[in-house]
């Protein structure tokens, strides 16, 4: 009679575990796909790239099979 009622507090205790993993997984993959749907939305990129003036960078040093580099000021 008592092993009956502790499989029985032992099974009730297992569905209640299991029904918040399925709420936890539920909700996880909500918050998930309002990000994706979000992070799709948020479009941005670069659109100009202006270069104002050049100096040469590491004291004019021509590097072999590349030449020298320059830098912004």
């Amino acid at each position: 009679m008592a092993t009956n009622r502790v499989q029985s507090v032992f099974a009730k205790a297992q569905r209640m575990l299991w029904s918040g993993f399925v709420r936890l997984g539920m909700a996880s993959a909500l918050v998930a796909a309002a990000i994706l749907v979000l992070a799709s939305a948020a479009d941005a990129g670069v659109t100009k790239i202006q270069i104002i003036s050049r100096g040469p960078a590491f004291g004019g040093y021509s590097f072999p099979k590349v030449g020298t580099y320059d830098r912004p000021p």
